[in-house]
C-alpha cells in the first residue's frame, strides 16, 4: 500500500504511520451521518492529492479497509472507535474547564479544529521536527493561516529533554490541562515512556491524561494488530507493550490515578454503530484515562 501521501515539491514527508491513521479517519467520513462515528472536515484538506484521488473512487475506501482487515483484523475498527472515544473524553474535559490541551505525537490529529469549544483553549501539538514542519505547512495551506490558539513544538521522546517537553513547549502547570498521547507508546523505549510520564506528572493537579498502549503479548508475538505496521512502508518498529496491571503501576508511580482502561468490548458497548456496520474491533490495544 505504501505511503498515502506524496508532495509536489521538495517539502518534508509525513510519518507513514501518521498517514495510515489519517487515511482510516478519512475513510470513516464516507459513511452517512447516521453511521459514522465522528466528523473530521479538515482532514481531506491536510491529505495529499493521492489520498483525495483514492477517495473519489467509490471502491477506494472499501479496498483500503479490505487490505487492512486482511493484514490486521480489527485495526480499522479500533482506530476509528479510539478516535471517537478520545474525542468524547476531550469534550468532557473542555466542559469541565480544561484550558490547555497537549497532543503528543500529533501527526494529522485535527482535534484542535473540530472539537466544539477548543478554540478557547490553548492547544500544543508536539511531534518529530519533520512532522511538525509538514503539519504546519498543511494547516496553513488548508486554512489560509495558522490558528492563533495552536502552538507547534518539536519533540524527541527518546531524548533526555523529553522529561521537560511539555513545560518547555509552553504548557503552564498552573492551568488545567489534558494530555493526549495516542498511538505513540508502542514506538518508545521503556525509559522514553518513563520520561513522558514524568513530563505529564510535572504539570501537577488538574492534569488529565489519555494514553494508548498495545498489549505486550501482541508486540512480542508480532501477530494480530502488530502486523498493522506491515500496511505502511518505512514505519518505525514496535518496541514497547504493556499489560493493564503494568500500565496502572506506571501511572501510579508517576502520581497519576487510573480512571479507566478500555479496549474492544467497551468500544462496542459505547458505539453500537460498529455492530450495525459489522465492523470488527481488535482487542489488542487499550486506552487509559488518568488524572493527577
Amino acid at each position: 500500500m505504501g505511503l498515502f501521501l506524496r508532495r509536489k515539491d521538495d517539502g518534508p514527508l509525513p510519518e507513514p504511520t501518521a498517514a495510515m491513521s489519517a487515511m482510516c479517519r478519512l475513510i470513516e467520513q464516507l459513511e452517512p451521518d447516521s453511521r459514522r462515528l465522528f466528523d473530521d472536515p479538515l482532514l481531506e484538506g491536510l491529505l495529499g492529492d493521492y489520498a483525495r484521488y483514492r477517495m473519489m473512487d467509490p471502491w477506494g475506501g472499501a479496498s483500503v479497509i479490505g487490505r487492512i482487515e486482511g493484514t490486521a483484523p480489527g485495526y480499522y475498527g479500533l482506530l476509528v472507535s479510539r478516535t471517537c472515544f478520545i474525542d468524547d473524553v476531550l469534550r468532557d474535559a473542555l466542559e469541565r474547564g480544561t484550558t490547555q490541551v497537549a497532543i503528543i505525537g500529533a501527526g494529522f490529529d485535527t482535534r484542535a479544529h473540530r472539537i466544539p469549544g477548543i478554540e478557547h483553549a490553548h492547544v500544543f501539538e508536539l511531534d518529530l521536527p519533520h512532522m511538525i514542519e509538514y503539519k504546519r505547512d498543511a494547516v496553513a495551506s488548508t486554512l489560509g493561516s495558522l490558528p492563533e490558539h495552536v502552538t507547534y513544538a518539536s519533540i524527541d521522546l527518546e531524548s533526555l529533554e523529553a522529561a521537560h517537553a511539555l513545560t518547555d513547549a509552553g504548557v503552564d502547570p498552573a492551568e488545567p490541562t489534558m494530555v493526549i498521547c495516542e498511538d505513540v507508546t508502542q514506538y518508545l523505549s521503556d525509559i522514553a515512556l518513563e520520561r513522558l510520564l514524568t513530563s505529564v506528572s510535572s504539570l501537577g493537579l488538574g492534569t488529565d491524561l489519555v494514553l494508548t498502549y498495545v498489549l505486550k503479548s501482541t508486540v512480542r508475538s508480532h501477530d494480530g494488530l502488530a502486523q498493522a505496521k506491515g500496511l505502511v512502508h518505512g514505519g518505525p518498529p514496535w518496541r514497547l507493550g504493556l499489560y493493564p496491571a503494568e500500565a496502572a503501576r506506571l501511572l501510579a508511580e508517576h502520581g497519576l490515578t487510573l480512571i479507566t482502561d478500555i479496549s474492544a468490548d467497551e468500544y462496542r458497548r459505547r458505539y453500537p454503530q460498529l455492530a450495525r456496520r459489522k465492523v470488527k474491533v481488535s482487542p489488542e490495544e487499550h486506552t487509559v484515562v488518568a488524572s493527577a
